[in-house]
């Protein structure tokens, strides 16, 4: 808890606004007391508290020491008056001070304007990084002061000095990504992150067998970014598709999101990584709320030792994929168990390497380089099963044709022999489809374009 919580609760206002003695009048005298520490958001029935230098959820009943101060503040104003007032204070003091009259108070003052607010109203400006010795403005690198009329509800571990050292760390990754043209996609790529808004729809996967020092790197810059980074379940991006809303909704206001996967074999969840990195607003809740809708403002990633399994060839999956090789395998004798504490030094050094990393790419984009591109076409070739079979077992042209329940029996024999799972008949014919295979049906379905290379009869027409 920061430093403004950690102070004893004091009115800002003193002496308290004539309002009527009524739970109305109490809710407007807690505004004019503590409006400019707290905000209620509608959407997630929750208020949020200002510590001076973010607004957080108030998870330690912030709200409920504001309205206890104000019945506090009632009795002593009750000592003052006299007579019938007297009575009528000391009636309002002691209803303020009931768990009823504090729920009353809470209630009622949620929707005064001063403190009503939107989700969207939150980190709404994607340019402005909450640092933790003021807001850096990602357009010209400027830092002002804290400031709670902007409703910044982040704030990164790392304050921003851009003379912090970071020999460490530049030693580090020297070391796990040799090749400079790799380390300067690495700087534009996770520096694009500090961004606030979807402009790059990609998902890096980042790849390696292991004690390669991938994990290190995403563990020392999500410290760095501190409340801005998150780690993700590896159900959000893996096998059903369907992730639990409640971690989708952490998300929100995140700018750099890592998922560590580790199990070989598991699949990617391919159309919730299409709707987690568009452009499109990104719908979630969390438990006992409706569901709400938000605007993608982070970046997701990957880190894993065993790429997922990948079953669409669509351009809508892979235009987002980029497979990122880290190759150097560091030699037992030279891991060093206290590395990540001596990186942890350097954090302002790496949020500068993110800066500039984030200046680099505005001016020249991703720029990924011909490793990266090379080994993210060899991962779609291989993930390209479907692919496979018809090299293996198809003959293709205009005139060959064979019927659909052939086809399918085939692949789903060629499938069950490499170890995937075939899919739906259904499943099969719109990847056929989309292969540029017609479907026609003349006494029974057939596909045209096709054929099972059987060695003894390719059936052609004609």
């Amino acid at each position: 808890m920061t430093a403004l919580l950690q102070q004893p609760l004091a009115l800002t206002r003193d002496p308290l606004p004539e309002e009527p003695l009524t739970d109305l009048g109490n809710a407007r005298r807690l505004v004019a007391a503590f409006g400019d520490r707290l905000r209620h958001v509608g959407a997630w029935h929750r208020w949020m508290a200002w510590d001076g230098r973010v607004w957080s959820e108030d998870t330690t009943g912030e709200a409920h020491r504001c309205a206890k101060a104000v019945g506090r503040a009632l009795q002593h104003e009750a000592l003052q008056a006299d007579g019938d007032q007297r009575k009528a204070y000391r009636r309002a003091a002691d209803r303020a001070e009931s768990a009823a009259g504090v729920a009353a108070m809470l209630t009622l003052a949620a929707t005064e304007p001063e403190v009503a607010i939107r989700h969207e109203q939150l980190d709404a400006d994607p340019w402005l990084l909450n640092v933790a010795n003021g807001v850096l403005d990602l357009r010209d690198g400027q830092v002002s002061g804290h400031d709670p009329t902007r409703l910044l509800t982040r704030i990164t571990a790392a304050a921003y000095d851009p003379a912090a050292a970071r020999e460490a760390f530049d030693e580090f990754l020297a070391r796990i990504q040799p090749d400079p043209a790799m380390r300067a996609f690495l700087a534009r790529l996770l520096g694009h992150a500090l961004l606030g808004k979807v402009v790059e729809q990609v998902m890096p996967v980042l790849h390696g067998a292991g004690a390669n020092g991938k994990s290190v790197l995403v563990e020392t810059v999500l410290s760095a970014l501190g409340d801005y980074g998150a780690t993700g379940d590896p159900a959000l991006l893996t096998d059903g598709g369907n992730p639990h809303p409640t971690g989708v909704a952490d998300l929100f206001g995140r700018r750099l999101v890592a998922v560590h996967e580790t199990d070989a074999g598991r699949r990617l969840a391919e159309g919730t990584v299409k709707r987690l990195t568009g452009e499109t607003r990104v719908k979630a809740r969390r438990m006992r709320e409706d569901f709400w809708e938000f605007e993608a403002s982070h970046t997701l990633l990957m880190v894993t030792n065993h790429r997922p399994v990948v079953r669409g060839d669509d351009e809508g999956i892979w235009r987002r994929l980029r497979l990122v090789p880290f190759d150097v395998v560091i030699p037992e004798h030279e891991r060093d168990t206290r590395l990540g504490d001596r990186l942890l030094l350097e954090q302002a050094g790496v949020l500068n390497w993110l800066v500039d990393g984030y200046t680099a790419w505005t001016r020249d984009g991703l720029a990924v380089p011909d490793h990266v591109r090379e080994a993210t076409s060899a991962y779609r070739a291989e993930s390209d099963h479907l692919g496979q079979w018809l090299n293996e077992r198809c003959l293709t042209g205009p005139h060959y044709w064979a019927p659909a329940r052939d086809l399918y029996s085939s692949w789903t024999s060629w499938a069950r022999a490499e170890g995937i799972e075939p899919g739906t008949q259904n499943a099969f014919g719109r990847a056929l489809t989309d292969r540029g295979y017609d479907r026609s049906k003349s006494g029974t379905v057939r596909w045209t374009g096709i054929a099972l290379a059987a060695p003894d009869d390719p059936t052609t027409e004609g």
